[in-house]
């Protein structure tokens, strides 16, 4: 009886070794799955970062490029203001100047000289 008691202990601590390397392989196995979630979060993280830095990029970039647009459109109108103008004033201006003159009468009372300019000085002390 003796042998067989013998065995069963020995089959009682087998068994128990055996559950013991169970539950390790076990807890090794759910650090193993907790491990891999922790780097696939950690990944999905890292590209939501990627993701939101390359988007604000685009932005800076679009933004870069409003502005510049802007700045040549502004530059574009400046030049066209400058150089329309000039000639806005100065292409009409000698055919003003030419249709006041003609209309002048011969006998001007403005002191263009002579007997005018000496009546124009008269009252000055």
């Amino acid at each position: 009886m003796s042998v067989s008691v013998s065995v069963a202990l020995a089959l009682a601590v087998a068994v128990a070794v055996a559950v013991a390397v169970a539950l390790a392989l076990a807890v090794a196995l759910a650090l193993a799955v907790a491990v891999a979630v922790a780097v696939a979060v950690a990944v999905a993280v890292a590209v939501a970062v990627a993701v939101a830095v390359a988007v604000a990029v685009a932005v800076a970039v679009a933004l870069a490029v409003a502005v510049a647009v802007a700045v040549a459109v502004a530059v574009a109108v400046a030049v066209a203001v400058a150089v329309a103008l000039p000639l806005s004033v100065a292409l009409p201006l000698p055919l003003a100047l030419a249709t006041t003159i003609s209309k002048l009468p011969a006998t001007s009372p403005l002191p263009l000289g002579g007997e005018g300019a000496r009546r124009a000085g008269e009252g000055r002390g």
